[in-house]
């Protein structure tokens, strides 16, 4: 629940805001998505990280250890199964969150960094 609070908290500041309402706004989401998560290195060389499952009940699953090995960016597959893009993800080592959320008219990408 930490980590979801790091990303969904009211104390909050996205790093990358998508405007929901254009028709390519999913696409944007996912392209904006890529470059965040390469840049924060998300990722290890092997294209892994954890996941909460996302849509209900994911945060009593916990972290799940996942590989992506799909081109399409992750906040578009999610939505496909889920409706929604929301997810929160963390690097192997746990220092780099990143995740999705929709706040009225916008989807935010949040990245927090821990020590």
């Amino acid at each position: 629940m930490t980590a979801v609070y790091a990303a969904t908290g009211i104390d909050v500041t996205p790093t990358e805001r998508v405007p929901n309402s254009p028709p390519d706004s999913k696409e944007r989401l996912g392209d904006r998505w890529q470059a965040v998560a390469v840049e924060a290195k998300l990722m290890d060389t092997s294209k892994e990280f954890h996941i909460i499952p996302p849509g209900g009940g994911g945060t009593s699953v916990g972290w799940v250890r996942v590989m992506d090995v799909s081109s399409e960016p992750l906040p578009s597959r999610v939505a496909s199964v889920t409706g929604s893009p929301e997810l929160v993800a963390l690097s192997l080592d746990g220092r780099r969150l990143l995740a999705v959320t929709e706040e009225d008219d916008e989807y935010w990408i949040v990245v927090r960094t821990f020590d």
